[in-house]
């Protein structure tokens, strides 16, 4: 008579996929990370910084806080 564990006896669903909002949050830190990087590389370089990357940094902080 062969013993088997309780964790083999149950058999395990398949794995489903990720919830969309920690999808689309991830995507959003991903896309925050990028932008931080092009910020500071301009402003390394005495470049001006495009006001759109700044709006889009605001915005995604905030949606990152709620």
């Amino acid at each position: 008579m062969e013993k088997y564990s309780i964790k083999e006896q149950i058999e395990q669903p398949p794995l489903g996929i990720m919830p969309k909002d920690i999808y689309y949050k991830i995507v959003a830190l991903e896309r925050l990370k990028g932008l931080k990087e092009a910020i500071a590389n301009y402003y390394n370089a005495n470049l001006p910084i495009d006001i759109e990357w700044v709006k889009e940094y605001n915005e995604l902080i905030a949606k990152i806080k709620k």
